[in-house]
């Protein structure tokens, strides 16, 4: 996992900002802190587009830091522009763009709670050129990473750089974070996907009646 990955590197040193989705819970799940005020994220207030401004603003207060930006391919869009502040001030930011060509977390309740039924969660439509996009910003560091076995060198070089860098992830479009609590359910119905153990046994998923929506 390439959050881990960094986190080996940065030796739980570096101040970590995330947007709003699925990049934000794993984030919260692989990085670990030495100090106080290196998370930064809007936590369940769900303000997407937070972590590129929220990094530079740390940037700006901790200058000898690595600061890191993980972000989405849908949350980085709420605030895109500022990836030309990053380069006009000359901040050494890392920009960590995870791209499942979606808003992640909000398919992945479609999928568990409204039949599969997505709507307005799925971007493979759309033709973004992360990487074009911060070039054209001035990122002279600017990389989409795809094969696994280039994992370990392409995140050591983007850790390693000495100015701005960033690095789009492409990552399965399908992929879940756990553990979660589906809408009007009690933590002994928590879902904990593959690799922790639940509460209860074999919790099941309960469907959202439409009908109750309304």
């Amino acid at each position: 996992m390439v959050l881990n990955e960094i986190n080996q590197l940065t030796k739980g040193e570096a101040i970590v900002s995330t947007g709003v989705g699925q990049h934000q819970m794993w984030s919260a799940q692989y990085f670990d802190f030495k100090e106080p005020r290196q998370w930064l994220t809007s936590g369940s207030m769900g303000t997407m587009g937070f972590g590129l401004p929220a990094a530079i603003g740390a940037q700006f207060a901790h200058p000898d830091k690595i600061v890191i930006d993980v972000d989405g391919d849908g949350s980085i869009r709420m605030n895109l522009g500022d990836m030309e502040t990053v380069t006009t001030y000359d901040l050494p930011i890392k920009i960590l763009l995870l791209n499942n060509a979606g808003d992640g977390m909000v398919k992945q309740w479609q999928k568990l709670y409204y039949g599969g039924r997505l709507s307005a969660s799925d971007k493979t439509l759309h033709k973004k050129d992360f990487v074009a996009s911060a070039k054209s910003d001035g990122f002279e560091y600017a990389e989409r990473l795809i094969e696994k076995n280039q994992l370990k060198s392409t995140v050591k070089e983007f850790i390693e750089y000495k100015k701005a860098a960033f690095l789009e992830v492409v990552i399965d479009p399908d992929a879940m974070v756990f553990p979660m609590v589906g809408p009007g359910m009690s933590y002994a119905q928590m879902i904990t996907g593959d690799h922790i153990e639940s509460r209860v046994k074999d919790p099941e998923v309960e469907p959202i009646d439409p009908k109750a929506m309304f």
